[in-house]
């Protein structure tokens, strides 16, 4: 009776186990896809505001080109 009493807890322990390890697993999913979104958006931002010093930089040289002569 005691052994059975202790296998069902057991069991109910592992059930439990298991429900949480399967949320886990899909909180890990979602937030890999996350994470995925946020390195596109700051990878297109770098890239943006990497274009925007270049060009700003090209002006700047230009002005000052046109100042010194």
């Amino acid at each position: 009776m005691e052994r059975e009493l202790v296998i069902n807890y057991l069991k109910s322990k592992l059930g439990k186990f298991q429900t949480k390890g399967e949320v886990l697993e899909e909180d890990n999913v979602k937030l890999a896809k996350e994470l995925e979104v946020s390195r596109i958006n700051l990878r297109d931002i770098n890239e943006f505001l990497t274009n925007e010093l270049k060009a700003r930089s090209l002006t700047s040289a230009a002005l000052e080109q046109k100042h010194m002569s």
